[in-house]
């Protein structure tokens, strides 16, 4: 029937064949859509009805010698050819009209009812027969449809008779090969749909019948090697990929040729999320089921996968595929991957992320080795220590580009040691901190002298990761650091522990971030008297040690540590001495060191707190003086100490007065 009721019958034969049924003649336009539509609707609704799908599942079951058996092969392809064909009409008409569109979209819909349907309705062995002899048809987007249909079943886990779908094999490797060379969209898209079908197949058939499949991928190899059009290569290699899953060992003599290739793409085409996305799931599948055989390509994966994590992703639904991708694709490098073959492997990879300058990268490979140290395929070894030893030392062989790329590449190797320190033993411990420290302080060149600042960041990480079981090892660095909290201080030395007064800052930090650690965490009495005594005027002094970032360094570390190092120690006589030393501070000639030993009083009595209370009496003095400080903020804020002190201990400080 032509579209609409103005058109011309395509034949007299047709004419007469509708007239049958009804005038066309006698009828509306729109009466005639209506009619077209009941049509469809009808078809539709016999094709789903119980007493069709009782007779043609009857039918299926008779052995093809039954005297009943009705052979549908023909009637199905026929109705699927011109249900496909029509519609592709109706598509181009739902184009074209606008005043029509919402009737030419309700028949789109009714023809892929109508074909999702017969798709249901037909056993495995009619739909392979119907599908192999439509794939041959001369219409491309036919083609497509019935490549689609195909996949649906399979997808949905349909039985099929692996010699049915071995009929399939051949013209499917024929369009996905594109052996036709064509080259249009549509020619592609098929391309794409046969690949995704052999994809499916190999899922479905492969391990029964690997001489098949790997002579597949080897054509399919060929094409890779000369395809160009980002979709299909994105297709190839991820059917390419699943069949190396599924054969495993039997893939193993394309991977020297494969894995190169594929990981080049990732650095060829980073910027185009459809090959990108699709080379990231196919290492993702190949590392899954082939990490025994990575090892020839595991650096350059590693390196690849590094940076491509640093790379700032679209929120489109392909950029957050590839996040999603990536991040599963780290984590099987890290627990699947041989700990030996993995170690070696950052450590040649991170040389050249070094070389390269690419410090953000060194994030995600320290990541993944961090990760590692979690798998049961973990063995600690001197590879690992070595490994972290020069490392470290990036402070001091890359002085030269920036603190804010130290921190980068320092951040990273820290953390990563944090996670191996929480799995060692306190045998494997043990020694590898002495050689830390020996790597640290033994040095006979003064240029490795900023080897002091990785090792007190890394310290004050390590404590904070064991908490109370650091306290044990931290012995050894106590005299360091009072000699360091003293040879930092700008008031009493013109010449600093280090040349330049940015990175005494950085040190001081370290250091005291891992006495704060050690303060907190003590649990094992290593507050003891000498130690007390040795340390206690070196961190007071911090109160007026105007190094930069001086203030926010006072409350962040310097009060906290010097109120924790209080509550470490249970002798009154300790708390007086280091209560007068910080009031002796509130006398200091600058406003910022007496406003900050102000607040030291404040936090430690409330650390105290009734243990403050004979520490009062010598506290009150130095609290009268602040209170006519000839500075605003500073005797605004003594006001405020007061009243907060009074809350605090339960009675008025006024009587002391």
């Amino acid at each position: 029937m032509p579209q609409e009721k103005e058109e011309r019958f395509p034949s007299e034969e047709a004419r007469r064949r509708v007239q049958r049924v009804i005038k066309v003649d006698k009828i509306t336009p729109k009466q005639f859509r209506h009619y077209k539509y009941t049509l469809l609707m009808f078809t539709s609704s016999l094709l789903s009805s119980h007493n069709t799908v009782a007779l043609i599942t009857k039918n299926n079951e008779y052995p093809p010698t039954h005297p009943s058996k009705l052979n549908l092969d023909e009637m199905f392809k026929n109705t699927i050819e011109e249900i496909l064909k029509y519609t592709q009409v109706v598509t181009k008409q739902a184009d074209v009209s606008s005043a029509q569109s919402k009737y030419w979209a309700g028949m789109l819909v009714q023809c892929y009812d109508i074909l999702d349907k017969i798709n249901a309705l037909i056993d495995s062995t009619v739909f392979v027969n119907v599908i192999r002899k439509l794939l041959k048809h001369k219409t491309l987007s036919l083609r497509k449809r019935c490549l689609d249909m195909l996949n649906w079943r399979l997808q949905q886990k349909h039985i099929f008779q692996q010699e049915d779908l071995l009929k399939l094999v051949k013209p499917l490797v024929s369009l996905a090969v594109n052996s036709e060379q064509v080259t249009s969209i549509e020619a592609q898209l098929n391309q794409q749909t046969a690949l995704i079908s052999l994809k499916l197949f190999v899922r479905t058939i492969g391990e029964e019948h690997t001489d098949i499949f790997i002579d597949i991928v080897n054509q399919l190899m060929e094409v890779f090697e000369k395809q160009h059009e980002p979709p299909v290569t994105a297709s190839l290699i991820l059917c390419i990929a699943e069949m190396c899953s599924v054969l495993k060992a039997h893939t193993l003599t394309i991977l020297p040729t494969f894995m190169p290739k594929l990981i080049s793409c990732l650095s060829c085409h980073q910027s185009c999320d459809v090959i990108t996305l699709g080379v990231v799931s196919s290492l993702l599948k190949v590392v899954e089921h082939l990490s025994m055989f990575m090892s020839p390509y595991l650096m350059d994966i590693l390196a690849e996968v590094c940076v491509l994590d640093t790379a700032s992703w679209s929120d489109t639904s392909k950029g957050v595929a590839i996040r999603t991708k990536l991040g599963y694709l780290k984590s099987k490098l890290a627990n699947d991957i041989p700990g030996r073959v993995l170690m070696s492997s950052v450590a040649a990879c991170y040389a050249r992320l070094i070389a390269s300058k690419n410090y953000q990268a060194t994030t995600t490979l320290l990541h993944i080795l961090g990760d590692s140290f979690s798998s049961s395929g973990f063995l600690y070894n001197n590879e690992v220590t070595d490994f972290f030893i020069n490392a470290l030392d990036f402070r001091v062989v890359h002085s030269d580009v920036g603190e804010d790329n130290i921190s980068i590449v320092e951040a990273s190797v820290i953390s990563a040691f944090v996670k191996l320190v929480l799995k060692l033993s306190e045998s494997n411990f043990k020694p590898l901190f002495n050689k830390l420290y020996d790597w640290a302080f033994r040095a006979s060149n003064e240029m490795y002298k900023d080897r002091v600042i990785t090792f007190f960041i890394l310290t004050s990480h390590v404590a904070e990761a064991l908490k109370s079981l650091f306290v044990l090892f931290a012995g050894v660095i106590v005299k360091d650091c009072s000699v360091i909290l003293d040879k930092t201080q700008v008031a009493k030395h013109a010449e600093l522990y280090l040349p330049e007064k940015e990175k005494n800052a950085i040190l001081l930090d370290a250091v005291l971030a891992t006495l704060l650690s050690i303060f907190t965490h003590d649990v094992h009495q290593f507050m003891t008297k000498e130690r007390f005594n040795l340390l206690m005027q070196h961190l007071v002094d911090q109160l007026e040690n105007k190094l930069p970032d001086y203030e926010s360094r006072c409350r962040r570390l310097v009060q906290p540590c010097i109120v924790q190092f209080a509550a470490s120690s249970s002798d009154d006589l300790q708390w007086k001495n280091l209560n007068y030393e910080i009031l002796l501070k509130t006398r200091d000639n600058d406003s910022y060191v007496r406003l900050m030993s102000l607040e030291c009083v404040l936090l430690l009595a409330t650390k105290l707190g009734d243990n403050f209370l004979p520490l009062l009496p010598e506290t009150v003095p130095f609290l009268a003086e602040l209170l006519e400080d000839e500075n605003e903020h500073v005797e605004k804020a003594c006001h405020k100490v007061v009243q907060e002190m009074e809350q605090l201990l339960g009675e008025p400080i006024s009587k002391y007065f």
